[in-house]
């Protein structure tokens, strides 16, 4: 298929692995990592997660400095409408971590 990337086939395979959830979550249902983030191997990227995954091929690069936050909260969600590129201390104070409740 002309101007299929490798990106764009990963993510066509992770969402052959995944579960669309009443909340309107997309939850990869492959591989996790420790943290609980869905992961998937990328030719010539090696493993990437795969929310960022879902969101460079369907909403755009990450832009430099920024991070993906699940506004869902839920980590292995993909759903390119519940996640945002936002600085790494946006995304710490709207964790659920000690740091962030005070």
């Amino acid at each position: 298929m002309p101007g299929r990337t490798p990106q764009r086939a990963a993510l066509d395979r992770a969402l052959t692995k995944s579960e669309r959830q009443p909340s309107g979550c997309l939850l990869f249902t492959g591989s996790l990592d420790k943290d609980g983030y869905g992961m998937m191997g990328v030719t010539d990227f090696g493993t990437q997660r795969v929310h960022r995954l879902a969101y460079e091929v369907l909403v755009g690069p990450i832009p430099e400095g920024m991070e993906i936050d699940h506004l869902c909260r839920v980590r292995n969600c993909m759903e390119p409408a519940h996640l945002e590129a936002v600085t790494r201390r946006v995304n710490s104070l709207r964790s659920e971590s000690f740091a962030a409740i005070n």
